[in-house]
């Protein structure tokens, strides 16, 4: 159940960030990178929660995967996230980087669960 939640509270952060650009981000590469980024984690995350609360085998997998995409936070990740929000960071700024900081947290948990429910695959004969 709690890695439902996570796996829904990621796709949700990743929603509105990517509805919170402008839409001349399509015209570069890069910004059509980053949306296409935010559609397949979205997409992803969706995917994974559906999988968990069906029991699929490939779930805890997918979760794993997922994980690791869009990444686990650490050290370097938190130090700079504290580095960037200086006294004359900007409110939207802070916003953005404390949704980013909670949806890799969520992974983080989703991740520590799923490697609970992965199961060895028994060997062929």
């Amino acid at each position: 159940m709690i890695i439902i939640l996570a796996e829904c509270l990621t796709a949700l952060i990743y929603l509105y960030l990517g509805l919170s650009l402008p839409w001349s981000s399509w015209h570069t590469l890069a910004g059509t990178l980053r949306e296409l980024h935010f559609i397949l984690v979205i997409a992803a995350a969706i995917a994974t929660a559906w999988g968990i609360a069906r029991r699929r085998t490939w779930a805890p997998k997918g979760a794993v995967a997922l994980a690791a995409y869009v990444g686990l936070p650490n050290l370097a990740a938190i130090g700079g996230f504290l580095q960037s929000i200086g006294a004359d960071a900007q409110p939207a700024l802070v916003l953005s980087l404390s949704f980013v900081l909670i949806a890799t947290l969520a992974q983080l948990v989703a991740f520590t669960l799923a490697l609970r429910q992965l199961r060895p695959e028994p060997a062929a004969a």
